[in-house]
Formats: C-alpha cells, structure tokens, sequence
C-alpha cells in the first residue's frame, strides 16, 4: 500500500542523480594565502642550463622594471593582480624582446594563477607554504628551477637576509603582520659543544 507513495517518476530520479553527480564534479576553489593582501611573482627557466637560468634573471629584471610603474599605484593586492592580468600582453612582449635580444625564440607564457609556494624567509619575515595568487612566466619548456618573490607590496628588490621596507609593511593587515613576523630565533650554543667541534 506505500508504493504509490514512495514511488517516483524515473525521469525526475535522473535528474536528481545528475545533478548530485554534476554539484560532485564540480572544481574547489583553493585555499589561499593572504588572500587580496599578497601578490607573489614566480618566474620558470626553461632549462637549468647556465644560459637559460641567466636569461631566467634577465626577463625577471625586465619584468619588474616595467610592472613597477602599475604595480606601485595598487591599492592592494587584488587591485595589482587586475593591473597586472590588463598588462599580461605587454609583461609577454618586453620577456620575448629580451629572448630574442639575446638570440632564442623560446615561447614565453604570462598568466595570473594560483601557485603553490614553499616556505620563504625574508630576515625576520616568513612567508608560509601554501597557495598564493601569482603572476606566472614560464619560459620556453619551463622544465628549469624557478625564481619567487613577492610582488605586491612591492618587495621582489629585497634579498633573502633584508626586513621588508616600513612603507610594504604598511600596506599589510594587522592580522597578516602578526603571522608573517617572527621573531628572530636566539640560538645558544654550548661552549663544551664547541668546544668538541673545534670552533673557536
């Protein structure tokens, strides 16, 4: 006596297992770092030859001197990544010039993506792992080791022992500062340890 009541027409049954499985399949947004506060820049050789990695140097120089112009007037990292995503052409066009300046003809891809980036220390600021939004150039088979820093706030000129300027630190949350500052690490060492060790 409960069949008419559970019973449901097969077309509507199929309907609602397709559009489970469709809402299944459907693509996760990824988790990222910081998110509309840090822009990274990553840059790919496209071999770990001593010329390509050179050249790797060079376009990135290249890169940042022109970005530079657009990128310091962003008001934060989101407003740079669609500053930079309306200069993708332009960013491909001074990598290619210096290619071929230096004469190859790899390809060069720009795009604007989710990256995923190791651990990186800047004196006493460190940047978790984790996915962070990035302006990607990949040069020619892009099978070489690759080159990171931190696009917006402006801070690709910073070496890996330097603080980040006062005036990037700035543009940074509150929030954001207190994860990314740690205090640099007192390491004692023993003197019977260095002792055993031959240091002075």
């Amino acid at each position: 006596m409960f069949k008419g009541l559970f019973s449901v027409p097969k077309r509507a049954l199929f309907l609602c297992l397709s559009a489970m499985l469709f809402i299944s399949t459907l693509p996760t947004k990824k988790a990222v770092a910081f998110d509309g506060e840090i822009l990274r820049f990553h840059v790919i050789a496209n071999s770990n030859s001593d010329f390509d990695q050179k050249l790797k140097l060079k376009v990135r120089d290249r890169i940042l001197q022109v970005s530079e112009s657009f990128i310091k007037e962003a008001e934060n990292a989101e407003n740079a990544e669609l500053l930079a995503i309306e200069n993708l052409t332009l960013l491909r066009e001074v990598a290619l010039d210096i290619v071929q300046e230096e004469g190859y003809f790899y390809d060069i891809k720009v795009s604007a993506q989710v990256c995923y980036f190791p651990e990186k220390t800047y004196g006493s600021i460190t940047l978790p792992p984790g996915n962070y939004n990035a302006v990607r150039v990949v040069i020619g088979e892009g099978k070489g080791e690759n080159w990171w820093c931190v696009m917006y706030p402006p801070l690709c000129f910073v070496n890996e022992t330097a603080d980040f300027p006062k005036e990037s630190m700035n543009r940074l949350s509150t929030e954001t500062k207190k994860q990314i500052c740690k205090a640099p690490e007192i390491q004692i060492k023993w003197k019977i340890k260095e002792l055993a060790k031959g240091e002075p």
